[in-house]
């Protein structure tokens, strides 16, 4: 390329400032003009480009080739003033195609994805040590463009003008082709024709990769469907990382691993694995390189975290790239509320997807819709923000509405831009996000009410303070609630007060109308089977653990096991009764139990209170009469000799990510029964967290464990606990909706085995809660509105 003196009009865009930094990688002179300054500008001055704040004719002169984007209208100064110097007047893309001669070419195209994907293959050749030379539209680890030593260029070919049959290149990858762009091509019937005629100008069609039948029949084609030459299979995601298997040319690539979320990248990131291969790329480099990428900037890029919150920014502006983009988001977050600010992009895109745009944010939880960014269009009339929300409204639950230049934020979610105009610079205004107040409720009516106080004593100690703003409820063992300062003193001094001076009634409505959510840490009844709970909802309060419904199927020892058998957890034979029946028939049920040992439970309680393990007739009649003492239903439950108790710690919502089963802790208890003094004294029975059992076991042991917490469709947590017989059976043994959450108790150890500390596992509760919350009044929406 011979001296000549460069000029970019809009050198600050993504595509010009790339073909700027290569022209200066080639020192050669380059100045240009802008509306604004950018770090972009910034870093092209720094390599030594002359840049001005302003397009004024001046800054023209006749040696300049002059170079303009599609985005540069008639009526430039600069334009005109180029034009009437004679100057040499080119777009970008003709200097694109100009800066390519000489290198094997590699182009990528499509409607979506082409700067992640072509960015990737920057990324895969450059670890494969073939050093290429680029010009992408994103900014792949400070940089958009290069001049590389090796022989190959590769090149992002965008179609959105028709620019892109400028290009003649080697190899192609086209990921997909959509109705866009209409302003230009008028019908998708011409966008198509000219797809047609780019994969045509590719000059090695064993060098062409298409998505699934775009390529009609010529080169390689790469997608999920079983047809494609290149496939993809059991993909799945794990936070932010994406795994698939390949299977290509007889061979299968199993478990490639990428640094990115979703299925849309991971159909990018096939068409990079067979085109590198293709390349000799050896395939070590490119699964190193797909672990290893760093992303590139507004694609769902990190902007920082503040007060809990996560903010992320993306450049997302079509319908299909919102929701497979918010789809990707929404299983890296899982149950944190993403809030997302939508800035439409160009009227007429938005006319052209205006129903489309009403479904793309599913996966939100809540949407705000800015004003349309013009992108140099005028105005259409009846096309702007207000009428994107009514069409969303008209067919999503999900909460939209105007931006306002203000949004409230709390710990745990997530807010993200989205949009292709200057969205992105709303994230410089935003202030701290709100603490959550959250209500500690504690005690109860119940004989566990000591239990309560320790749980809740541990669990007050460990809530990230920075996060919540924590107001107490005590309830006596009379029914009485106290609020405030006289809580909290109770809580952390007093292990236990009869009756304290309960607070006046509009107090205690005033402090709970306060709080945004609760976590109730009550034992046994009036606390943790579901009739807190149900409070709860009648004040439209989201709250930890299972729901009202949970919670009481969880208490009834008898419904849960019936609950439970029907999903095919095994259970012991038991019979069940009230004490009317006992009075009217104490005879005939004694007669029923021939085989002991058994278990005589009252049903609605915990911490194995009232239970007693009786081994003969003789002592049966005695353990029913103490077990009435403590509820009005009674079952006898047949006994599990010499059997090894498991507990295991559940979390997880059922109809939501999926629920999570560590392995489990054991009660050392040698085969006895661990009565409430062996788990409470100053001497409790000894446990661990690391049984010793054969892997098959553990795995059948969780696996139970989750069936029997699906099949009560619990929620938030549970402690479901299980028998373990000699010949290696599992047995319920109960649930518990609230479990011991003592620092001594085996639910908090064991997720801190897992590497969860009380502090984040208390947090991951109340996501879980709010979570539940935000899917039941988003289903009470769909009611109300059908």
């Amino acid at each position: 390329m011979d001296k000549k003196k460069y000029h970019f009009i809009g050198i600050g865009g993504i595509g010009m400032s790339a073909l700027a930094r290569i022209l200066l990688d080639k020192k050669l002179p380059v100045s240009g003009s802008d509306k604004c300054s950018s770090a972009n500008i910034e870093n092209l001055v720094i390599k030594g480009a002359v840049v001005q704040n302003e397009h004024s004719a001046k800054h023209i002169s006749p040696e300049h080739t002059v170079v303009f984007s599609s985005g540069i209208k008639e009526g430039n100064p600069e334009l005109e003033a180029a034009k009437a110097l004679n100057c040499n007047v080119i777009h970008r893309s003709e200097l694109l195609a100009d800066l390519m001669k000489g290198y094997r070419t590699l182009a990528v195209a499509g409607t979506h994805g082409k700067t992640t994907t072509s960015a990737l293959l920057v990324s895969v050749l450059t670890e494969g040590e073939l050093d290429p030379s680029f010009a992408v539209g994103g900014m792949v680890e400070g940089l958009n463009g290069r001049v590389g030593k090796g022989k190959f260029f590769v090149a992002e070919a965008d179609e959105s003008d028709g620019s892109f049959l400028n290009y003649h290149p080697e190899g192609a990858i086209i990921t997909n082709i959509e109705s866009e762009h209409l302003d230009h091509f008028q019908t998708v019937e011409r966008l198509k024709s000219a797809f047609e005629t780019f994969i045509c100008q590719v000059q090695n069609l064993e060098l062409l990769f298409t998505y699934e039948d775009v390529g009609q029949g010529r080169g390689t084609s790469y997608g999920f469907s079983e047809n494609c030459d290149l496939r993809l299979s059991n993909y799945r995601q794990e936070g932010w990382k994406s795994h698939f298997d390949l299977t290509f040319e007889g061979r299968v690539y199993k478990d490639v691993a990428l640094a990115l979320p979703g299925e849309h990248n991971a159909l990018n990131a096939a068409a990079v694995f067979g085109l590198a291969l293709r390349l000799g790329v050896a395939e070590e480099k490119i699964r190193n390189a797909f672990i290893a990428f760093p992303g590139i900037g507004r694609r769902c890029q990190t902007r920082g975290e503040k007060g809990g919150v996560l903010f992320l920014d993306d450049y997302a502006h079509h319908p299909t790239e919102i929701a497979t983009t918010l789809k990707g988001v929404k299983f890296a977050v899982e149950e944190r509320r993403l809030v997302v600010l939508f800035q439409p992009h160009r009227y007429t895109r938005t006319r052209d997807h205006l129903k489309a745009f009403a479904g793309a944010f599913e996966m939100a939880d809540q949407v705000y819709i800015d004003e349309i960014y013009p992108a140099g269009e005028e105005a259409i009339e009846g096309i702007t923000a207000d009428r994107v929300i009514e069409e969303i409204r008209a067919v999503s639950t999900v909460p939209c509405a105007k931006w306002s230049d203000t949004v409230s934020l709390f710990p745990h979610d997530v807010f993200m831009t989205i949009g292709a105009g200057d969205v992105t610079n709303v994230h410089d205004t935003i202030g701290a996000p709100e603490k959550l107040t959250v209500g500690v409720v504690f005690g109860g009516l119940s004989c566990e009410h000591e239990i309560s106080m320790k749980s809740a004593r541990f669990v007050s100690s460990s809530l990230d303070k920075t996060l919540y703003n924590v107001r107490y409820f005590g309830i006596d063992k009379q029914g009485n609630w106290v609020t405030g300062e006289e809580a909290k003193e109770i809580l952390e001094n007093n292990p236990v007060v009869e009756s304290p001076r309960s607070s006046p009634i509009f107090d205690v409505i005033k402090e709970l109308e306060a709080c945004d959510l609760f976590l109730p840490i009550l034992h046994g009844t009036y606390g943790e089977d579901g009739t807190l709970q149900g409070f709860f909802e009648m004040l439209g309060k989201p709250y930890t653990g299972p729901d009202y419904r949970a919670a009481a199927i969880s208490m009834d020892k008898v419904l849960s096991k019936r609950l439970v058998a029907s999903h095919g957890v095994p259970v012991a034979k038991d019979i069940s009764f009230g004490h009317i029946q006992w009075s009217q028939e104490k005879s005939t049920i004694l007669e029923k139990i021939d085989t002991f040992p058994v278990y005589v439970k009252p049903v609605h309680l915990g911490s194995s209170v009232g239970i007693s393990c009786v081994k003969s007739k003789e002592g049966l009649e005695a353990a029913v009469e103490e077990a009435f003492r403590f509820d009005t239903k009674v079952m006898i439950e047949e006994g599990k000799l010499n059997c090894r108790e498991l507990e295991f710690a559940v979390i997880g919502n059922t109809h939501a990510f999926g629920v999570e089963v560590p392995n489990p802790g054991e009660k050392l208890a040698e085969g006895t029964f661990v009565d409430y003094e062996k788990k409470y004294s100053a001497n409790p029975v000894q446990t661990t967290l690391a049984p010793d059992l054969d892997p098959k076991i553990l795995e059948e042991g969780k696996k139970l464990a989750q069936k029997a917490y699906r099949a009560v469709e619990c929620s938030g947590m549970a402690r479901v606990d299980f028998l373990l017989d000699g010949d290696g059976k599992f047995w319920f043994f109960e649930m518990n909706s609230i479990p011991g959450l003592q620092q001594l108790s085996l639910f908090p150890k064991i997720w801190k085995r897992e590497g969860v500390e009380p502090e984040k596992l208390f947090d991951r509760l109340i996501i879980l809660s709010l979570q539940r919350k935000r899917q039941q009044d988003r289903h009470f929406r769909c009611l109300a509105g059908s």
